[in-house]
């Protein structure tokens, strides 16, 4: 098997629990503006929102958020106004009732 090497290519991965009480909202408001808004971006590709398996927290929902950027675009992504203001406007309808944590993977082989 030939592997390709993708040098400069990062993974983001963002895990998130969220609320029983306000999943639904949360889900559909952050599938609706969110992602509809990383699919669009110029800088982001190959996005992917799954349901983390298992009970992990009995307190709310496990979701995953995958997408891959180029490292060199990487610090013009996270200045991207449009992105921001929707994350901080879902982070203050839902505050404190959803967590999250980012990872940056750099991408080795595919």
């Amino acid at each position: 098997m030939k592997h390709i090497y993708f040098k400069g290519v990062f993974l983001i991965n963002e895990t998130f629990i969220i609320d029983h009480l306000i999943f639904d909202d949360w889900i559909n408001e952050f599938r609706k503006r969110y992602i509809k808004a990383l699919k669009e971006s110029p800088f982001v590709r190959d996005v992917v929102f799954s349901r983390v398996k298992g009970d992990h927290n009995p307190d709310g929902e496990n979701y995953a958020l995958q997408f891959k950027i180029n490292e060199k675009e990487f610090d013009e992504f996270q200045a991207d106004k449009e992105l921001l203001e929707i994350r901080k406007s879902i982070d203050d309808n839902f505050k404190n009732q959803y967590a999250s944590f980012v990872t940056v993977l750099e991408i080795d082989t595919e």
